[in-house]
C-alpha cells in the first residue's frame, strides 16, 4: 500500500495487510432491517433540502448555487462515512494439508506368481513396464506399476502421501523403499484391522481417501466390507481397492445334498433342508423348490430363494418349511438356473421323496363316574376309526383293565407325556383323584403345545374342583369361572329344559348336527330335554357363550388358552342327542374332536428353523444368524426380539475342552454365548442377529433349550491354503465406503478419483477504523469553512 494512500485512510505501519493475506472493507455501523430504509429516507431528505436551500438563492449564479451546494452536500457525505464506521478487515489464514494413506498388502499371497490371459498381460505390461512371460509375482507388479506411474509423487502433489505395508499387523514407512527391508511378511491379513490401524495412526481428519493395493485375501481380523457399512461404529472415508492377481476359483453351481423325512402328517409342516455350493461366478443366484407328485404332475413352486455370495465360493444351508394338503407321495426338487460359464451342468438339481399319510385323533378322556355321557361317549371313541382313545375312570379299581384303544396304567404326569395326546376330555373328574403333576402338565399341554381341553360339569364333582387347591391350574384353563356352588336336596333337576343356542353357538362348527343352518336350528328347537346345569358359571372376558341354559345360564363356552382351544359344557346331559336322531350324539363328538384338536395342529405348524449365513467361518469373521418361526396362527403376536445360545460342540483350540455326550456343556472358561435376535423389519417371523468369531471350534445354535443348527470356526488359515485373489471383498469395500474399485491395470486413474482435501483456517482477524484519520477531519472542517467563508463573500445570511 503507498504511503500517500495509508496517510489518507489514517493506517498505522503495522495495520497494512502483509502479503498473502486476504484485506476485505466492512462498514460495522451500516443499520439493517428497518433502520436501513429509515437512514436512506433521512439521507434523501437531507439532500433534497440542501439542494431546495440553495436553489432559492435567486441572488446568486448558478457556479456560485452549485459550488455551495457541493460542499454542503460534501460534508454530509464525510458525516454519513463517519456514522457507517468504516474498517479494514483483515484475515490471517492457515492452509492445512489433505492426506492420502496408501496401503500395500506385503503379506505371504502377494508372493504369488500369476499366469494372465494375453488381454490382460498386456494391459498389465503397459502399466508395470515388466516382461509377464518373466513370471512376476504381485508384490513386482504393484511396486513397478507405482515407480513407473509415479503415482506416490502424484498424490503427494495434491495431499501428503503416508505409506503402510500390511501383513499380520501394519508397519508405517517413510518412503517405498523401505518396505523391501520389512519384518512383517507372514501368513494373515487383516485388512479391516490395518485399514483401522493406519488411519488410527494418522488422523481422520481431512482423509482424502485410502488407496488399498491387495489381492484381497482377508483371513484375520475384522470384516472390511461389515466395517464399511457400519460409519459410525467405525468412521467414514472412501477406500479405494485396487485389486491384484488372478482368480482361480472353478465356475459352477451345485446342489450337494437335499434331505427331508420319509414319511410326515397330512396338514403338518415338513422341513426341506438343502445344502448348495456357489463358486466363480458373481452375481445373485435363485434356488427354486418346487414340489410334485411320484409322476411330475401337479408341480407346484414352494419358494424361491436368492442368495447373494460375498465371494466367489459359497457354502450355504437352506431350510425350506411346507405343509402337505393330502395323503401321498410327492417329489421335492431343488433347482438353481445353468448359466453358460459353469463347468457341470447335471449337479444344478437334486430331489427327495416324501410320503403324507394321515394320522387318528388322539384323546385322554378322564371321568369321575360311569355315567350316561361317560357310556355312550366312551363307546363312540373306541368305535370311532378316526379316534385313538385312552379312558381313565377315577372311580374304577386300579387293579382291573382300563377301557381304549390304547389303555395306559396311570395319568401322564409330565408334559412330554402329554405330547401323545390331542385332545382331554375331562367329564366331571373328582379332583382328589388327579394328581397335582397331572394338573401342571394340562398347563402345558393346553397353552404350549396347542392341545384340546373339553371339561363336561357334573352335579357329584364339579362343586368340589371349583374350590380344590388342587385344580387350580384346571380351572385357570376354562373359559368360565365355576363359582362356589354346594348342591342340596331341593336341587333335584327335575324340570326339563332344552339347550338354547347363542349368536356365535348358531355359527360354530361343533353345533352344526345337520348340514344346512335351517335344518340344523330345528334339531336343536326340537331336542330330547336336558336337566342338569352347573348353575354358578361366569363367562370369563376371554369367554365366548356358545350355548344357554333356561334361565340363561352358560351352558358351553370356549376361549383360546395359549396355542390351545378349552370348551366347557355346563351338563352331561348330551347323550340324550341319541333320542334327537341318529347318529346325532355322534355327530356332536367328532366335530368337538375335530375342532379341538386345530389347536395341536396349529401348534405342530409352529416350525422352528435357525440358520447361519454360511457353515464356515474364520476367527474374527462376522457371522449372521436367522430365526424362523412359522406359527398356524398367523395373528398370533411376536415379540420384538428373541434369544438364542452358542454352545461350544467340538473345540479346535488345546485350550478348550469339548462338550460330554449330547449335554450342552462347554468348557469351564467358555461359557454359553446368548445373543440376541431382533425382528426383521416387515417380517414379524424372521429375526436376525450377528456374532463376532472369537474361539475356533464347531458351534451349536440353542433355541428353546434345543440345538437347532450348526457352524465352524476355523482358525485362522495360511496364506497358502487359498492364494486366489478376491476381487468381491474390495468391489464391496469400496462401494460400500463411497469409494471406487481398480484393477491394476487402472492405476493410473488414481490420481483423477482422489480430490484434493486440503483446506484453507482463517486464524485470525484484525480491524482498522477508516475515518478517524486527521486528513478525513480537516477535509470536513474544510467543507464547513469554505462554504461558511464563500456566503460571506455573496452577502448570504
Amino acid at each position: 500500500m503507498s504511503a500517500w494512500l495509508r496517510a489518507l485512510l489514517g493506517l498505522d505501519e503495522n495495520e497494512i495487510p502483509p502479503e498473502g493475506e486476504d484485506a476485505i472493507w466492512e462498514f460495522s455501523g451500516l443499520p439493517e432491517g428497518d433502520a436501513f430504509f429509515f437512514s436512506v429516507a433521512i439521507v434523501v431528505l437531507s439532500i433534497f433540502f440542501i439542494i431546495l436551500l440553495y436553489r432559492r438563492e435567486k441572488s446568486l449564479g448558478i457556479l456560485q448555487r452549485l459550488t455551495l451546494s457541493g460542499l454542503r452536500l460534501g460534508a454530509l457525505a464525510l458525516v454519513i462515512l463517519i456514522l457507517l464506521n468504516p474498517r479494514l478487515i483483515t484475515e490471517m489464514h492457515h492452509e492445512r494439508q489433505g492426506k492420502t494413506l496408501v496401503i500395500l498388502d506385503h503379506s505371504a499371497s502377494m508372493a504369488q506368481q500369476d499366469t494372465f490371459d494375453s488381454k490382460t498381460a498386456r494391459a498389465l505390461q503397459r502399466t508395470t513396464g515388466l516382461r509377464l512371460s518373466d513370471k512376476p509375482s504381485r508384490w513386482e507388479l504393484v511396486e513397478a506399476a507405482l515407480q513407473k506411474n509415479e503415482l506416490l509423487e502424484k498424490l503427494g502433489e495434491k495431499n501428503d502421501v503416508h505409506i503402510f505395508a500390511l501383513g499380520e499387523k501394519v508397519e508405517r514407512l517413510s518412503d517405498l523403499e523401505k518396505l523391501s527391508e520389512s519384518s512383517i511378511q507372514g501368513h494373515q491379513t487383516a485388512i479391516g484391522e490395518g485399514i483401522l490401524e493406519a488411519v488410527r495412526q494418522t488422523g481422520s481428519d481431512l482423509l482424502a481417501g485410502v488407496v488399498l493395493i491387495t489381492d484381497g485375501r482377508n483371513n484375520a481380523g475384522l470384516n472390511p466390507v461389515e466395517m464399511a457399512r457400519n460409519p459410525v461404529a467405525y468412521g467414514r472415508w472412501p477406500v479405494y481397492g485396487v485389486g491384484v492377481g488372478k482368480q482361480q476359483i472353478l465356475k459352477n453351481y451345485t446342489v450337494v445334498d437335499l434331505v427331508a423325512p420319509s414319511a410326515v402328517e397330512v396338514g403338518f409342516p415338513v422341513q426341506v433342508e438343502a445344502k448348495v455350493r456357489l463358486s466363480g461366478i458373481k452375481g445373485p443366484v435363485r434356488a427354486t423348490l418346487t414340489r410334485s407328485d411320484r409322476n411330475g404332475r401337479n408341480k407346484e413352486t414352494v419358494e424361491e430363494r436368492f442368495l447373494e455370495p460375498k465371494s466367489l465360493l459359497l457354502e450355504s444351508h437352506l431350510k425350506f418349511i411346507d405343509v402337505l394338503p393330502e395323503k401321498g407321495s410327492y417329489v421335492y426338487k431343488l433347482e438353481i438356473p445353468y448359466k453358460q460359464e459353469e463347468t457341470q451342468r447335471r449337479d444344478n438339481v437334486r430331489t427327495v421323496q416324501v410320503q403324507a399319510s394321515e394320522e387318528r385323533h388322539r384323546v385322554l378322556f378322564i371321568s369321575g363316574s360311569p355315567s350316561y355321557e361317560y357310556i355312550f361317549a366312551n363307546a363312540f371313541f373306541i368305535r370311532d376309526p378316526g379316534i385313538q382313545v385312552s379312558t381313565w375312570l377315577t372311580t374304577q379299581d386300579p387293579r382291573a383293565p382300563r377301557d381304549g384303544d390304547l389303555p395306559i396304567k396311570e395319568l401322564p404326569k409330565t408334559a412330554l407325556q402329554m405330547r401323545a395326546y390331542d385332545i382331554v376330555v375331562m367329564l366331571d373328574p373328582d379332583p382328589e383323584a388327579l394328581p397335582r403333576e397331572f394338573s401342571s402338565a394340562l398347563i402345558e399341554f393346553v397353552s404350549e403345545q396347542g392341545g384340546g381341553l373339553v371339561y363336561i360339569a357334573g352335579e357329584i364333582n364339579t362343586p368340589k374342583l371349583a374350590v380344590s387347591n388342587l385344580t387350580t391350574s384346571v380351572r385357570k384353563l376354562l373359559p368360565v369361572s365355576l363359582g362356589r356352588k354346594v348342591f342340596n336336596a331341593s336341587d333335584n333337576f327335575t324340570q326339563p329344559w332344552r339347550p338354547r343356542l347363542t349368536a356365535m353357538g348358531l355359527e360354530h362348527p361343533i353345533f352344526h348336527l345337520e348340514d344346512t343352518e335351517k335344518e340344523n336350528q330345528k334339531v336343536w328347537e326340537k331336542l330330547p330335554p336336558f336337566y342338569f346345569v352347573y348353575p354358578s358359571a361366569r363367562l370369563k372376558p376371554s369367554g365366548k357363550a356358545v350355548l344357554a341354559g333356561p334361565k340363561g345360564e352358560v351352558l358351553g363356552a370356549i376361549h383360546q388358552a395359549g396355542m390351545g382351544d378349552s370348551l366347557y359344557l355346563g351338563s352331561d346331559d348330551f347323550h340324550r342327542l341319541r333320542h334327537a336322531g341318529r347318529g346325532l350324539h355322534e355327530r356332536f363328538w367328532a366335530g368337538t374332536l375335530r375342532f379341538m384338536a386345530q389347536g395341536k395342529k396349529r401348534a405342530g405348524l409352529r416350525e422352528i428353523t435357525v440358520e447361519s449365513d454360511r457353515d464356515r467361518y474364520t476367527v474374527g469373521e462376522q457371522a449372521q444368524i436367522f430365526l424362523h418361526i412359522r406359527e398356524g396362527n398367523e395373528n398370533a403376536l411376536r415379540p420384538p426380539h428373541q434369544e438364542i445360545e452358542l454352545a461350544l460342540i467340538n473345540s479346535l483350540d488345546s485350550e478348550l475342552e469339548p462338550r460330554e455326550g449330547n449335554n450342552l456343556v462347554t468348557a469351564k472358561e467358555q461359557k454359553n454365548i446368548k445373543i440376541r435376535l431382533y425382528q426383521t423389519p416387515g417380517n414379524k417371523d424372521r429375526y436376525t442377529g450377528f456374532f463376532r468369531t472369537k474361539t475356533p471350534g464347531d458351534y451349536g445354535i440353542v433355541f428353546e433349550e434345543k440345538e437347532r443348527s450348526t457352524f465352524r470356526v476355523n482358525p485362522i488359515s495360511n496364506e497358502f491354503e487359498d492364494p486366489s485373489p478376491n476381487y468381491e471383498t474390495l468391489e464391496d469395500l469400496s462401494s460400500s465406503s463411497g469409494g471406487v474399485f481398480l484393477r491394476l491395470d487402472q492405476i493410473n486413474d488414481l490420481n483423477d478419483l482422489i480430490a484434493d482435501a486440503s483446506v484453507k483456517e482463517v486464524i485470525g482477524r484484525r480491524a482498522a477504523t477508516l475515518w478517524d484519520s486527521a486528513f478525513l477531519m480537516c477535509l470536513f472542517c474544510g467543507f464547513l469553512i469554505l462554504e461558511w467563508v464563500l456566503r460571506k463573500m455573496w452577502h448570504l445570511n
